[in-house]
């Protein structure tokens, strides 16, 4: 998760805001990388690709994660 705060606040201010509820965390940092993803150049492709399914809060940061993983599978092969 803390390579989605670089554009946003640090992962440890979500994690003392969320008394280290790891659920909570999640929660708080998809609140505010929402509007990253909306909203910052960096997510443009993934905007792009993923928008049509961008239908809750969450889903910015659950596209940007599948889009991590995605290139992290693509690059080891």
């Amino acid at each position: 998760m803390k390579n989605f705060c670089v554009d946003i606040k640090p992962y440890e201010y979500y994690l003392s805001k969320a008394d280290g509820n790891l659920a909570k965390v999640a929660e708080l940092i998809s609140d505010d990388f929402c509007e990253c993803w909306w909203t910052n150049d960096k997510y443009s492709e993934d905007r792009e690709e993923y928008k049509d399914f961008a239908v809750t809060h969450t889903s910015a940061l659950k596209t940007a994660i599948a889009s991590y993983i995605k290139k992290l599978y693509f690059y080891e092969f």
